[in-house]
């Protein structure tokens, strides 16, 4: 699946949310870019109602990849500067 890196952004933002505001994942929809909001919307990754926006299942799966890249991402960087150093 591919998505832009802004819609990226917002999916970690959501998870985040859902995580650590212990399963909410509605946030206030005027909050994000109405683009990435669309793009999220028609990849059916979070579900706009009213002004909130809620990650579907496949969204905080997505979501989920991520952030687990991202992670993934950082450790790899600190093991490079520990070896290069």
């Amino acid at each position: 699946m591919r998505i832009s890196e802004p819609a990226e952004k917002t999916l970690q933002k959501l998870w985040i949310y859902w995580v650590y505001l212990e399963g909410s994942s509605n946030v206030q929809k005027e909050l994000y870019d109405e683009t990435v909001i669309k793009e999220l919307e028609n990849l059916k990754l979070i579900e706009p109602e009213s002004n909130k926006i809620y990650l579907t299942p496949e969204g905080f799966e997505e979501s989920r990849k991520i952030i687990k890249r991202c992670k993934l991402s950082e450790k790899s960087e600190k093991l490079i500067h520990e070896v290069l150093l």
